[in-house]
């Protein structure tokens, strides 16, 4: 399973031990071919850095391990300086908030306490999310779903399983935000 969606979001991966649950995932570099007698051109800095200061906070409210871990490795190679926070229940996804805010929560709709749009609308009333971007990370692609998520003011919406470039182009459009 975890190969598949490896796959699918352009990684490699390896297990990493016999131990259980620990696994590599790798991301190629691609860079564009030099010729012969010419110099290598750095890429301009917003092409590679964060337009942000790159202390983003970023929540991940996902109960499948596996899928938690390709998201947070993902979001890692991607943006190595943002923190990145685990939730795999709604309940924890509360905590963490309570704890500290996120500028940007990525919230898969079917948790095993109460659905995502259920944890929303608590965040929202105890208004731990005021200032956070949220998008829905969810398998269910079905209208009735999106229809619910657009109804709770979500309007983005990252398919499961991701594809890298889907990732990375929320991340960018969190980091531009939060660089205004």
């Amino acid at each position: 399973m975890l190969a598949h969606y490896a796959n699918l979001a352009g990684t490699g991966w390896q297990k990493s031990s016999d131990a259980p649950k620990v696994f590599t995932l790798s991301q190629p570099l691609s860079l564009p071919p030099v010729e012969p007698g010419s110099q290598a051109v750095a890429p301009e800095p917003s092409e590679i850095a964060p337009l942000s200061d790159g202390t983003l906070d970023v929540l991940c409210v996902e109960d499948n391990e596996v899928n938690a871990m390709v998201l947070e490795e993902s979001i890692r190679r991607l943006r190595p300086s943002w923190t990145i926070r685990l939730a795999g229940t709604a309940a924890a996804a509360l905590d963490a908030l309570r704890a500290a805010p996120c500028d940007l929560m990525l919230l898969d709709i079917s948790l095993p306490d109460q659905t995502g749009l259920q944890m929303l609308a608590q965040a929202r009333h105890e208004n731990l999310v005021a200032s956070s971007k949220v998008v829905v990370l969810s398998a269910d692609v079905m209208p009735e779903t999106r229809l619910a998520a657009l109804d709770a003011g979500i309007t983005q919406f990252l398919d499961k399983p991701f594809r890298l470039n889907d990732l990375k182009r929320i991340l960018d459009q969190a980091d531009s935000a939060a660089a205004d």
